[in-house]
């Protein structure tokens, strides 16, 4: 029995790319303003704007996650020049999860050498429409943030096997740390 050749030509892998993509981005960011902020959302954004506000952040390790979040959610507010807290809105503060989880959609690409292409690209269909990866990349809390940190920290452990290079450790133990 002869084995069929089950390549997929570079213009296959693109349109699957574009069109995992495409869904990616759409099933994250439409309708963000559309809902109240869920208890849990709304301490975060209220712990956010006391950073913004007053340039503390107090951590309870016992009630609260650290402070990734707030950290990455000033770096993005100030490149995306909010205003006053007064004028912030859901779909701000959503916007931070929505772009991590859009990043580790784009990150299934760097797997495509262990996975393989067909393997990458199916993933990457996979975790566009995923209920659960859509649902906490809509959502003002850590959860995403800390998938994109692990999906950084798997990458270069992959490219340390693949390597030796001591740098691929460095960024495996920064991923993590700032996970921690």
């Amino acid at each position: 029995m002869k084995k069929k050749d089950v390549s997929i030509s570079l213009r296959t892998i693109l349109i699957f790319v574009v069109v995992a993509l495409g869904l990616g981005i759409y099933y994250r960011s439409v309708g963000l303003e559309t809902r109240p902020m869920h208890t849990d959302e709304a301490i975060l954004a209220t712990k956010f704007g006391t950073l913004w506000t007053e340039g503390t952040f107090d951590y309870d390790p016992s009630d609260y996650h650290g402070p990734g979040l707030h950290q990455v959610s000033w770096l993005y507010a100030k490149l995306a020049r909010w205003g006053s807290p007064d004028e912030w809105t859901e779909a701000q503060f959503r916007h931070i999860p929505m772009l991590c989880g859009i990043l580790v959609l784009g990150m299934t690409l760097l797997f495509a050498r262990p996975l393989t292409w067909h393997g990458s690209t199916v993933a990457m269909l996979l975790i566009a429409v995923s209920p659960m990866q859509v649902f906490y990349s809509r959502y003002y809390i850590m959860e995403m943030l800390l998938v994109l940190l692990l999906t950084v920290a798997l990458w270069a452990l992959s490219k340390f096997v693949q390597t030796g290079g001591k740098s691929w450790l460095a960024l495996l133990g920064a991923s993590l740390g700032f996970a921690h």
